[in-house]
């Protein structure tokens, strides 16, 4: 008897939740809830009611933590790979970059990315740099959670 696809993922998650409710967490290294002064109380020097973060307040916070991380590493110029890809794309990279969004812009025009459009994407999104491919694949899954695209093969977008 075969089971269906779905039954693996569904089980697998309900063992987790049952794991997560029955083994207590440990609290070392936690520390307690902070709280927090009502706006305009006494003592507070809280003058809006909460604080509102932009996107790129967060990037900045992300970057800083990830300089700090890697503090102790080697610098970026000296890792391979990573200074050719600081800079601008190469003409290559941006000409693949082109034909990518091409595939992906005819796949959404049809509704449907299939095998074809995965063996077209391949050797284009192999040339591509890491942001453009960040970018890319952004973008199918915008399209496909947007349900502008629905992907007709097994083995995803590559």
């Amino acid at each position: 008897m075969s089971l269906p696809r779905w039954m693996l993922p569904v089980a697998a998650g309900v063992a987790g939740l049952a794991i997560g409710i029955v083994v207590p967490r440990g609290t070392e290294g936690v520390s307690p809830p902070v709280p927090r002064a009502e706006p305009g109380a006494p003592g507070s020097t809280a003058a809006t009611p909460a604080a509102t973060f932009t996107l790129d307040d967060v990037r900045r916070v992300v970057r800083e933590e990830l300089l700090a991380r890697d503090g102790d590493r080697a610098s970026p110029a000296a890792r391979p790979g990573v200074a050719e890809e600081a800079g601008a794309p190469a003409p290559a990279q941006a000409a693949a970059a082109v034909r990518a969004a091409a595939t992906l812009d005819a796949a959404i025009v049809r509704h449907a990315w299939t095998e074809a459009d995965s063996d077209a994407l391949r050797e284009d999104f192999n040339g591509m740099s890491a942001e453009q491919r960040a970018e890319w694949l952004r973008q199918y899954a915008v399209a496909v959670n947007q349900g502008r695209l629905v992907p007709e093969s097994e083995r995803g977008p590559l």
